[in-house]
């Protein structure tokens, strides 16, 4: 691989480049709807750019710059780019391994190809796969630096852009314009000649003629044998949602109509506080349309990897915010709901993680009960999430607050609700995960890590239940073993995915750098409580009669 993007190289030849550059043509929006397929799916090119992009630069890139633009930048006027520094370089480390000198995390194409050091890296790397040995860190980032240069290679040299369905199997991996086959020869030239048409519209930068050449293009890939159904599906919705960015909108809007709330608190003013409720009715909203439009785009629910179950999180503590705000009518829990719901978004939308549609794992597919049970689950662990909050404040209020218990009974008034609806909700979430597993696995229960740890979570809020009615813990106690009990929600969410990469539901597993991030949050979170207990043994010992 390494030798064919040397070829490359020089082949096209290059001329030295200090900045990026620049697409000649960026009035590419007739091209956004074109139907690529990538990853098993069919999508519109405006998606594919955008992961392109991202995968290559690990970033958006430049968002003034359209990313449509850019990639046919990349395959139409290839030499521009070769020493642009423009692929990520994960660590200063794996740089100084490969004798790289990065640019803002970057490196050019033809710096890495000509890197001698990193063709060696990635030798002992696939070495060790083939042994199966555990693969140091400098060879995972080799391994992930050699993918963006493969993904820009392809573009570059002419095979990226998957446009062109199968001459005798439309399921069968698409081709790129240039390097199509299978059909009449007749049929051939056409598709490549509008090709070419949109290339020298793009270089003269004519977006008239562009936008003519791609209609003439879609055309010509429609009148190709069985393929008319294929490419003639609406991409449009897709590219509403990437340019919405829903995700991201609303967690905006939740943390404003948060500040919104905290203000209104001293102001005292209605029409303040309703405002603050408007903003995070119209940031849910968002959000719920969002939702929507993945779920349609998709043809099925979004929760199959970590990215769209933080967003069901977010949704489901906005949700319940929003039923708590009607039945209890109280603006405690939609507050902390707006706090936490923004934060489980702005965590989806800004952390590294996957964000882009893929195709559902096998062992999910042909059943209801996955719409069924994630909803359910994930409001029980949104609801619950919500405990652990006032669960927080509980604690501070009672170690630190005033002698008047009065806010105090009312956040234990809340709490109890919370730990209440939420542990109903695990319970219901359980049954319908075992008939989803007889659907999917044909068998009920099966002692799976994501099971017993989905009953012991279960088990430990029913022990914390039984405890309250029985007198054995008072509000304080409630309110600790709250934010203690969280702790099983986050093994089954969280430890049997990324810790315990095992069993049958390992399709949603992920790096384990995260338990590093678990361990500093639970020391925290120990110490705080612990702080409060002693302060608030205290207060108690000196209200007590001698």
């Amino acid at each position: 691989m390494k030798g064919m993007h040397l070829l490359v190289t020089l082949i096209l030849g290059v001329t030295t480049a200090a900045t990026e550059p620049a697409p000649a043509l960026l009035g590419v929006e007739p091209a956004r709807t074109l139907p690529v397929q990538h990853d098993g799916r069919i999508m519109p090119l405006d998606t594919l750019a955008h992961r392109a992009v991202e995968r290559i630069t690990g970033s958006r890139y430049c968002r003034s710059i359209d990313p449509v633009a850019i990639v046919f930048s990349w395959v139409f006027e290839p030499k521009k780019w070769l020493e642009a520094p423009i692929i990520k370089i994960d660590s200063r480390a794996l740089a100084d391994a490969i004798k790289v000198t990065p640019i803002d995390g970057r490196a050019s194409y033809k710096q890495l190809a000509a890197s001698g050091e990193l063709g060696q890296l990635l030798a002992q790397a696939r070495l060790g796969q083939e042994q199966e040995q555990t693969l140091s860190r400098l060879q995972e980032q080799a391994l992930a630096l050699q993918e963006r240069i493969s993904v820009f290679g392809n573009l570059i040299g002419g095979a990226g852009l998957p446009l062109v369905p199968h001459g005798r199997d439309v399921q069968a991996p698409w081709m790129s314009p240039a390097l199509m086959h299978g059909y009449a020869d007749e049929q051939t030239q056409q598709v490549q000649q509008a090709w070419q048409h949109m290339a020298e519209a793009f270089l003269l930068n004519q977006a008239g003629a562009f936008a003519k050449a791609c209609v003439d293009f879609r055309q010509q890939v429609a009148h190709l044998p069985d393929s008319g159904s294929v490419v003639g599906r609406s991409m449009h919705r897709e590219v509403i949602y990437n340019h919405l960015m829903p995700i991201r909108l609303a967690w905006m809007l939740m943390l404003a109509a948060a500040i919104l709330g905290l203000m209104s608190r001293p102001v005292h003013r209605r029409w303040f506080d309703a405002l603050a409720i408007l903003v995070q009715v119209v940031g849910f909203s968002i959000l719920t349309i969002g939702l929507l439009l993945r779920w349609n785009i998709a043809g099925h629910i979004p929760a199959t990897n970590f990215y769209e179950s933080l967003i069901l999180l977010g949704w489901g503590v906005g949700a319940s915010s929003l039923i708590s705000l009607v039945v209890l009518g109280d603006r405690t829990l939609p507050l902390n709901a707006a706090v936490l719901a923004g934060l489980f978004l702005a965590l989806a939308d800004l952390l590294p993680i996957d964000p882009w549609i893929r195709p559902i794992a096998p062992v999910l597919r042909n059943t209801v009960w996955m719409s069924i049970h994630v909803p359910i689950i994930m409001l029980g662990y949104a609801i619950l999430a919500q405990a652990v909050i006032l669960g927080h404040i509980q604690v501070g209020v009672l170690a630190l607050g005033r002698p008047d218990r009065s806010y105090s009974n009312k956040l234990d008034w809340q709490l109890y609700w919370c730990l209440m609806a939420g542990s109903l909700l695990l319970l219901v979430g359980i049954l319908t995960g075992s008939m989803w597993a007889n659907s999917s696995w044909g068998r009920y229960w099966g002692w799976d890590p994501k099971e017993v740890w989905s009953l012991a979570a279960f088990l430990g809020y029913m022990a914390l239940l039984h405890a309250r009615r029985k007198g054995f813990v008072g509000p304080f106690g409630t309110a600790a073993w709250s934010v203690a009990a969280i702790w099983l929600i986050v093994g089954t969410y969280l430890v049997v995915n990324f810790v315990l990469p095992i069993g049958l539901h390992s399709y949603a597993s992920g790096s384990s750098e995260i338990v590093t991030w678990l361990a500093l949050v639970a020391t925290a979170e120990a110490t705080f409580v612990a702080a409060c207990y002693l302060r608030y043994a205290r207060r108690r010992a000196d209200t007590q009669p001698a």
